[in-house]
């Protein structure tokens, strides 16, 4: 499982997938995990 958070930003094809809101989380996220 690779984390979503890397992936996203790796992959600008997943930035628009994800809403806005998960973008914003995106930095949130790799603190939680």
């Amino acid at each position: 499982m690779k984390p979503q958070s890397i992936t996203s930003t790796t992959n600008p094809k997943l930035k628009p997938k994800k809403p806005p809101i998960a973008i914003y989380l995106q930095g949130g996220k790799n603190r939680f995990v």
